[in-house]
């Protein structure tokens, strides 16, 4: 009796235990709403803060498709670098490829197809304004959303949250 009033305990622990470390995972990398004037901040803050692996994600409004996921432009540090990422994973982005490819590429970064835990992915390089270049690549590809609020999810860099 005591044993399977101990096991229970135990199990009732672990639930509630785990389930506040999935919800602590989520608030950590929910970095809040922002517009494109945060960009400069944000970059400079995963320069500053982040490590190789670690990254920011813009999820740009109202542009989902039939798949429910909205487009979205990731800047992510590997090999000690910080690069733009237009990641194929939404029909949005999957769309608009080519387009991520001509702005990056006429902007004056070198711009390279890519894949990592079976994703495929295009990433911008170079020595130059990825922030500025981020902001025109949301300006030509989505005219109507500059002004948006768009939901930012962070991994391994510190964001002060905006609300």
């Amino acid at each position: 009796m005591i044993f399977t009033a101990l096991l229970i305990l135990s199990i009732v622990l672990i639930f509630v235990f785990s389930k506040k470390n999935i919800s602590q995972r989520a608030s950590e990398t929910d970095g809040g709403l922002v517009t494109l004037q945060d960009l400069p901040n944000l970059v400079d803050a995963l320069k500053t803060s982040g490590k190789n692996g670690s990254f920011f994600v813009l999820l740009i409004p109202g542009t989902a498709e039939d798949d429910g996921y909205d487009a979205n432009l990731q800047f992510s540090i590997d090999n000690n670098e910080v690069g733009i990422d237009w990641v194929l994973i939404a029909k949005s982005n999957i769309k608009m490829k080519d387009n991520f490819m001509e702005i990056s590429t006429n902007a004056g970064l070198s711009c390279k197809s890519n894949s990592g835990n079976n994703v495929v992915f295009l990433r911008a390089t170079g020595n130059k304004d990825l922030a500025r270049i981020g902001q025109d690549i949301i300006h030509k590809m989505f005219p109507d959303k500059i002004e948006s609020k768009m939901k930012l999810i962070i991994t391994g860099m510190k964001w002060d949250k905006i609300k």
